[in-house]
């Protein structure tokens, strides 16, 4: 993979950035056992990562309507709106369960992410803010589970 900065419009590398702002501080929260004046840190950065992960399936649907003759294509509309289905109801779920549900689903909206790069849907920079970025998340989101010491 080539550095993501090469090619990657300046806009899109540093917003990306700055939204994982979030999820390393409410990482690092968790881990020094910090409350937020709101409830705990655990359930924050799950309603967080709900919210990125949903706007993330949003971007494959600006995808599918941005290529012509694709209006009517089912598997990539359902795919833009399953992580919302998915991230909504895990805020539900225990903590430990909520956060492995959004790291495995954002690890499987990159696949879909980069399958629509090597198809030529979207360009390749694309894909490659996508890996750093969901790479990250998921450490975070890793991270947050273990330090939670809660068993699965």
């Amino acid at each position: 993979m080539t550095d993501p900065g090469n090619n990657t419009p300046k806009a899109a590398l540093i917003l990306g950035v700055a939204g994982l702002v979030p999820f390393f501080a409410l990482s690092a929260a968790i881990a020094l056992r910090l409350q937020t004046p709101y409830g705990s840190a655990s359930l924050w950065l799950a309603a967080y990562g709900a919210v990125i992960l949903s706007f993330m399936g949003g971007a494959q649907w600006g995808i599918t309507v941005a290529r012509p003759g694709r209006g009517d294509n089912w598997r990539a509309y359902a795919v833009s709106v399953i992580p919302a289905l998915v991230a909504w109801p895990a805020l539900f779920l225990p903590i430990t369960w909520a956060l492995a549900t959004l790291s495995v689903t954002f690890a499987c909206l990159l696949g879909y992410d980069l399958w629509t790069v090597r198809r030529g849907e979207a360009p390749e920079w694309y894909g490659q803010l996508r890996l750093g970025l969901t790479a990250a998340v998921v450490l975070c989101l890793t991270f947050a589970i273990l330090a939670n010491k809660s068993p699965i």
